[in-house]
């Protein structure tokens, strides 16, 4: 089986990389996850597959992006969304 993320190894991986989330957004992403969790059964918010994958599929590829695209990019980008609140490029 596939060694699974979870979110305080998010955190650290992030704090290696020089990305400091601050308490009231750990605490965010916390209910966030849980609410994906609960509600995607009923909702399809992520497929059956991903729930237990959401740190390593969803949460760290849109943490680390948003992070470091203005590092990248220099004009506009558009979210055209991913489904779950998760942006999309």
């Amino acid at each position: 089986m596939k060694h699974l993320f979870d979110l305080e190894k998010l955190f650290a991986f992030l704090g290696s990389q020089s990305i400091k989330l601050s308490d009231r957004q750990k605490s965010q992403l916390f209910k966030y996850h849980e609410l994906i969790k609960r509600r995607s059964s009923r909702q399809n918010l992520v497929s059956k597959n991903d729930i237990l994958h959401l740190v390593e599929r969803h949460f760290l590829p849109s943490v680390f992006l948003s992070h470091s695209l203005p590092e990248i990019i220099n004009g506009k980008i558009i979210d055209i969304g991913s489904g779950a609140g998760f942006p999309g490029i």
